[in-house]
């Protein structure tokens, strides 16, 4: 699971479609076995995004909202209803299409610092942003050499990345990629690591609002700092699964 090696601390209530999720993944005597974090995107007052791989079978997961500095600085905490994975993501194949959509127990306030992003529009969906200068914030470890246990108690940060044009991004990574593999680079080196898996990939949209174009999945290699660039999950490419599970709307 990934986070913001790099980057800069975020500001109070700057990115209030920001959701953590704190995952306890069970053992085979029915206790915990492990905890992890991830990150997650508020659609509505009832939706998140967030990486499947983040919700495994079994797995429990306690939703935060509206947290700053840290995650567990929650303003408002929520329990998951549903947990729906893409229909054709496999663990078999580690980033490929890897969404998953919670709904919440009971609808969430929304307020300042609880707030959705916008989807993007139909007329996007052949978009692939390249070239576009894009956000990715998250909790989690900020270097390899980190070795505290993943709690929640880290500060959020946030990094701009450059969205990867395909042909650069398959030179840079040696390998082809899917067209639903959005690659992203950080201005300054910034790059994803261990805690930030799920979490939103923003573009600034004409009116100067956030848009989620993507959600964090994986990066090639076991070191974050040699990492030269890592993969989000392509929103566009599965617009009509998100519209049609959440009836959140999308414009035209």
């Amino acid at each position: 699971r990934s986070l913001v090696v790099g980057g800069a601390e975020a500001a109070p209530g700057q990115f209030p479609y920001q959701a953590g999720l704190l995952v306890t993944r069970r053992g085979a005597a029915g206790g915990a076995a492990g905890v992890g974090l991830c990150g997650a995107t508020l659609l509505s007052d009832r939706w998140l995004i967030t990486a499947a791989h983040c919700c495994r079978e079994g797995h429990k997961i306690q939703v935060f909202l509206g947290s700053h500095p840290t995650m567990r600085d929650a303003q408002q905490r929520a329990e998951t209803g549903l947990v729906l994975l893409h229909p054709m993501y496999s663990q078999g194949q580690p980033g490929h299409h890897d969404l998953a959509l919670i709904r919440l127990e009971r609808p969430v306030r929304l307020n300042d610092r609880v707030r959705p992003v916008r989807l993007p529009a139909w007329r996007h969906r052949a978009e692939d942003f390249a070239g576009t200068v894009a956000t990715l914030s998250g909790w989690g470890k900020t270097s390899d050499e980190d070795q505290r246990p993943v709690k929640g108690t880290a500060v959020l940060r946030f990094a701009r990345e450059r969205v990867l044009h395909a042909e650069e991004a398959e030179a840079i990574l040696k390998r082809k990629l899917p067209p639903h593999f959005l690659c992203v680079r950080g201005l300054r080196g910034e790059v994803s690591c261990n805690g930030d898996s799920g979490g939103p990939l923003t573009v600034e949209a004409a009116d100067g609002r956030p848009m989620l174009v993507g959600v964090v999945s994986h990066r090639y290699g076991h070191l974050c700092g040699l990492s030269k660039a890592h993969v989000c999950t392509r929103i566009t490419s599965f617009l009509p699964w998100i519209a049609a599970v959440t009836r959140v709307p999308v414009e035209h």
